[in-house]
């Protein structure tokens, strides 16, 4: 696939979920048409994106998240899978927040088992535990990992519906607490596999729904190529 393509796809899973000062019942959490041509909309919104924005790196731009060469993104970004030990995006998420690139503040495990799955791992929060302290024993600054948080925990998608956790309430905690302080830069959040926990916390507090942006794919893809102004 090309990178314009592997854009296209992003741009097709991304649910960038809106944040603004309106209230909620005037503001869908949906994305807004994408911009075309930014000389007619020259002071976007949050929920505003489109591709090749003027003074932005190349490919695709996200209000609120994606930020000029050289700047460095400041959301705060949780990252949840269901297991972490079969992709890298974990060790990836490390290493840029050991570096001051990224600024992780959730480490979230879902250890609910997808419904036309024929296998279950009982160890998958041992993966998560596991996968910090490889992490630590390789040299990453343990101030920049966040403690694994457990989430949602059932042996089907129907048992994990409306079932609260730890990691729910730390879902709504984090995504609150940001929007408050700065609702013009929505947390982000990575999710590798179930999104069990945060639908719980949608169940917990509804409006989070507005507050965030959700990336259901690894988000190291949105730094690569022609989407690197996305992470700096």
């Amino acid at each position: 696939m090309t990178m314009v393509g592997i854009v296209g796809e992003i741009v097709k899973v991304i649910a960038l979920l809106v944040a603004s000062t309106m209230p909620a019942s005037l503001n869908a959490a949906r994305w807004n048409p994408e911009t075309v041509d930014w000389s007619k909309n020259p002071h976007p919104v949050i929920g505003d994106w489109g591709f090749d924005r003027p003074g932005y790196p190349a490919g695709l731009y996200i209000h609120g998240i994606t930020v000029k060469e050289g700047k460095k993104v400041k959301n705060p970004v949780i990252y949840d899978n269901d297991v972490y030990d079969d992709v890298f995006d974990d060790e990836w998420m490390y290493a840029m927040a050991s570096l001051g690139r990224m600024n992780l503040v959730g480490l979230i495990v879902t250890p609910v088992l997808t419904d036309f799955w024929t296998f279950s791992q009982p160890g998958w929060v041992k993966t998560a535990y596991e996968s910090v302290d490889n992490a630590l024993q390789s040299g990453i600054d343990p101030d920049k990992l966040p403690p694994v948080t457990v989430g949602t925990e059932a042996e089907s998608e129907k048992q994990a519906e409306r079932k609260a956790s730890e990691g729910a309430y730390l879902y709504v905690k984090l995504i609150n607490e940001q929007y408050k302080k700065h609702p013009d830069k929505p947390l982000i959040i990575n999710i590798g596999g179930q999104g069990a926990t945060l639908a719980s916390a949608y169940c917990i507090d509804p409006s989070i729904a507005e507050k965030c942006a959700s990336c259901i794919i690894p988000i190291s893809k949105c730094i690569t190529g022609t989407t690197n102004g996305l992470l700096g």
